[in-house]
């Protein structure tokens, strides 16, 4: 299950959206686009746009249990070679904090544009001339060289407004406000920002900019406006020739909202291509969300001094030797002071391979199982199983499997400075499995 409160949690939910806002924007591309069928590609935009965030978060949300899940929590595993030891986050980005400092950066940098232009409407609002019509507010003022509109008011250049001969910009300006398209730029200018690495984030908020546009050009011309002036408007608009305009717009643009109203209808039948989607949401939502848990390895079997708690271990904990209960997962799980980077340094300098080992090439994984008690200490420390790095079941022999159990035990006994875990505001044990990896190289 993912952890959306961890920055690895993070990580992979951004990467799993952006595979799946992939997935449906190369569909569009290939077989929406291009149909005149624009209030079906907006709706499809729309869905799959939520759906790209909330798939990666099913697993979150709700969680799936799974029956081989680990009955302990299986901490990161350390690696120790034999020239040197190094702490090694398994499946965590602990030991790259420059990438999550980048991912915010550059989402900061995109949120701070896009507060800067509601910043501009919200002065441009404050400082023109206002008229309020037909259930729309009109913005009035020269300093708007392009006409646009935002939720219900339209921004307008007083010639384009006062002048019947551009009534049908404002017409066009009218069908953006009644059917909410600012809804959809925010939204993807939102997840365009959370992705801005992802090149089809941008894809989907250029392609709703496009349908928009489509929309709006299709209801001008269900209203009686002249098709050539109407084009005459869209190249005068496109190459600055309007009163108070620049040219905003890009050329290959218009050419295609040209081609687009001259287009033959797409017949309503071929909406239903968008069924073909449902089958391959459906795999997404089994690979991404019924995934098992990604911190869980074949989790080993308890060792005799410390019995395996259950995954219901929070309301019915276990005892070791008729003492006090024993957690899985509390409410406040315990903590190592300087977080989970500190302990695989701590241990692995504390490990020393075992040179018997070493001189006879042999490597092993080691799953050491302990319990941090109610004062923080480190108790009932045994090794659960022996494997080999591939976490094969393999005889070692007993020298060998007593050096190197003896090895891991050892560095995790040092540990100390740990923080107990807390269930109903007081403090209880709770207890770990950390594998420890003897490589060679």
């Amino acid at each position: 299950m993912i952890d959306l409160l961890t920055t690895p949690g993070w990580f992979i939910y951004l990467l799993e959206s952006t595979v799946c806002l992939m997935f449906f924007a190369v569909f569009y591309l290939l077989f929406l686009r291009k149909q005149t069928l624009f209030q079906v590609n907006r709706y499809y935009l729309l869905v799959t746009l939520f759906l790209s965030l909330f798939i990666p978060a099913i697993d979150w949300l709700i969680h799936i249990p799974n029956s081989l899940a680990a009955p302990v929590v299986l901490l990161d595993t350390v690696v120790v070679t034999a020239r040197y030891a190094e702490g090694v986050a398994a499946q965590t980005m602990q030991q790259f904090p420059w990438l999550a400092v980048l991912l915010l950066s550059g989402s900061g940098l995109v949120l701070f544009f896009l507060v800067g232009s509601f910043g501009y409407i919200i002065s441009l609002r404050l400082s023109s001339d206002i008229v309020r019509k037909d259930g729309v507010v009109f913005v009035i003022n020269e300093q708007i060289k392009h006409p646009f509109s935002f939720g219900y008011f339209i921004f307008l250049h007083p010639k384009l407004f006062y002048n019947e001969e551009y009534n049908h910009i404002i017409i066009h300006e009218k069908v953006h406000v009644k059917q909410y398209h600012t809804i959809d730029l925010l939204v993807s200018g939102i997840v365009a920002a959370l992705q801005w690495f992802n090149p089809f984030a941008w894809i989907y908020r250029d392609a709703f900019r496009e349908v928009h546009e489509y929309m709006a050009d299709q209801q001008v011309l269900k209203q009686g406006v002249d098709p050539i002036l109407y084009r005459k408007t869209m190249v005068e608009e496109a190459g600055g020739l309007m009163p108070g305009s620049l040219s905003f717009f890009n050329v290959s643009f218009t050419k295609r909202r040209f081609k687009m109203m001259s287009t033959i209808k797409t017949p309503k039948t071929k909406a239903l291509k968008v069924l073909v989607m449902i089958p391959f949401t459906i795999i997404m939502v089994l690979v991404f969300s019924c995934s098992t848990d990604y911190e869980n390895e074949d989790v080993p079997t308890a060792p005799t001094e410390v019995p395996a708690v259950t995954q219901d271990a929070v309301q019915a904990p276990s005892k070791v030797d008729d003492a006090t209960p024993v957690y899985s997962v509390v409410e406040q799980m315990p903590e190592y002071e300087g977080g989970m980077q500190k302990l695989s340094q701590d241990i692995s300098s504390g490990v020393v391979f075992p040179e018997k080992a070493k001189a006879d090439g042999i490597e092993a994984k080691v799953y050491v199982q302990f319990i941090i008690d109610e004062s923080g200490r480190v108790t009932n420390v045994g090794v659960a199983r022996i494997v080999d790095l591939a976490g094969n079941e393999v005889t070692f022999g007993d020298a060998f499997s007593a050096s190197f159990s003896e090895a891991a035990i050892n560095s995790v006994k040092g540990l100390a400075n740990w923080k107990p875990g807390m269930q109903n505001g007081e403090n209880v044990r709770v207890k770990f499995v950390i594998p420890i990896a003897f490589k060679l190289d």
